[in-house]
């Protein structure tokens, strides 16, 4: 139950959402310096994966036995960080090993995600659960849209999954100044489904 409980802090660490070391972080002993980078090490590849190979922000906090770790990547050629029109954001999150409760965990994560997104006036257009690892492991892919025809609208396609034995990530890119290509959102939910680039089935 002890991994149960820190989940719920969840919904304050959401962010709106080799390593490179010119980063921030609120971090300031080493091991903790450390631990980030090894899950930056751990979820690189995503960030290559979306073109926001440049790590640029992190944090950990640790909660009833139980780590959560964000991370922030941009793309390596963006000159102001605060004037980003892409950006990828990881949230790690520790599991026991025990099979039973990790996926209850995760479906717990889960719905905090799909609380924390499907809400009045966000247009959400895709909502999808899976199970993925050989049906071991829930996951969810889900899109939306946040103040849709104002200057301030972003696109969001994020996709939750088991990244490593005793890890899960929701990994989410944003998309601010123009919405989400189709291919990146369909690069996102490759992550959860193998199938999603292909047409549906005629019947």
């Amino acid at each position: 139950m002890k991994n149960i409980a820190f989940l719920f802090c969840f919904s304050a660490l959401i962010l709106i959402g080799g390593v490179a070391f010119a980063y921030e972080t609120p971090l300031q002993d080493v091991g903790s310096k450390k631990l980030l980078e090894k899950n930056v090490e751990m979820v690189q590849k995503y960030a290559d994966r979306f073109g926001c190979s440049n790590f640029v922000f992190g944090n950990i906090v640790n909660k009833s036995g139980g780590q959560i770790v964000t991370m922030e990547f941009m793309p390596p050629d963006l000159a102001n960080p605060k004037e980003w029109t892409r950006m990828l954001s990881v949230t790690t999150y520790a599991l026991s090993g025990d099979k039973k409760a990790d996926t209850a965990a995760q479906r717990n994560l889960i719905e905090l995600l799909r609380t924390q997104f499907i809400r009045p006036g966000n247009i959400v257009s895709a909502d999808q659960n899976y199970l993925i690892n050989w049906n071991a492991d829930p996951a969810l892919f889900i899109q939306y849209t946040v103040g849709r025809g104002t200057p301030q609208e972003v696109t969001y396609a994020g996709a939750f999954l088991r990244t490593s034995e005793n890890t899960a990530s929701y990994i989410q890119l944003s998309a601010r100044g123009r919405p989400l290509k189709k291919s990146e959102s369909v690069n996102m939910h490759l992550l959860v489904n193998p199938t999603a680039d292909q047409p549906p089935r005629q019947r």
